[in-house]
């Protein structure tokens, strides 16, 4: 989603930097089910992405960095400040499903990394962008949640820490409205992407299913009838950077084809085809 929001607005007009930490997963921290693949989460595969900027007339800048640690996020706000002359738009993608289990089987330091990327991360960025942007008039910022009112069993460190984010990004979008920096927020449903592809395959094993299984009932139980994509995401978030949303304080905009209000019908769809 990451890349597909960077292309979209550069797209739109804007340069853009690109981060990831650009690191493996750590095995120790419950993390085994969730490989990178050989592509993405590297420093190459944001060279690429840069290079779709370059070609769409936008500038680019690459950098590595951990959202978890207040130190390299404010350094690379700072560059981004040098480099691109200011901050407009901050999108908060990066996030982690590290701690996904049973409740009881949640080891404490992958539920502490669970917060640390999905809502330590977002209050360093906004905090280090935040003065930026009054400095320049106002901008836009943008986080990716999830759905709120649902969430299966075993998502427990995750949906805690989407919750919390949905919460501080809804208090300091009325902090800052007056003074034209708007806030909101967006919430993906079944987007099919390289993480979402091993989420399937992580369901799959709970019910005793194929990859392919789940995923077909999952678009059978979603209205729109197709799982999400990441364009899907990046067209939600780029309208929220735009004039357009120019009245927009605190809301978020659920991209999921109608998939939430169905998650039971999912639930329920997948039961019956393992049985």
């Amino acid at each position: 989603m990451g890349e597909a929001i960077a292309i979209e607005l550069a797209r739109q007009g804007a340069d853009v930097t690109v981060t990831d930490i650009c690191l493996p997963p750590a095995p120790d921290i419950g993390q085994q089910r969730h490989q990178q693949s050989q592509r993405h989460g590297t420093h190459s595969f944001l060279e690429e992405v840069a290079e779709q900027i370059v070609a769409l007339g936008r500038r680019p800048l690459v950098l590595r960095a951990d959202i978890s640690d207040l130190k390299q996020v404010q350094l690379m706000i700072d560059e981004t400040v040098a480099s691109l002359g200011g901050v407009d738009i901050l999108v908060n993608c990066a996030a982690t499903t590290v701690g996904t289990g049973p409740f009881l089987d949640i080891e404490e330091t992958a539920w502490d990394l669970t917060f640390a990327v999905n809502t330590k991360g977002p209050f360093y960025t906004m905090r280090s962008s935040i003065p930026y942007m009054l400095q320049r008039g106002g901008g836009r910022i943008v986080n990716i949640l999830t759905g709120l009112e649902t969430g299966g069993a075993g998502y427990g460190a995750y949906m805690a820490s989407k919750a919390a984010l949905a919460s501080l990004s809804r208090i300091v979008a009325y902090e800052y409205a007056s003074r034209h920096i708007l806030i909101n927020t967006v919430s993906p449903g079944w987007i099919t992407t390289s993480m979402g592809r091993e989420e399937h395959a992580w369901i799959a094993e709970q019910y005793g299913l194929s990859s392919d299984t789940v995923l077909e009932t999952v678009c059978d139980s979603i209205p729109r009838g197709r799982d999400g994509r990441a364009q899907d995401v990046a067209d939600a978030v780029a309208f929220l950077c735009s004039p357009a949303s120019d009245y927009l304080v605190a809301q978020n905009i659920e991209v999921d084809g109608g998939y939430y209000r169905g998650t039971d019908a999912v639930e329920a769809a997948l039961s019956a085809r393992s049985k």
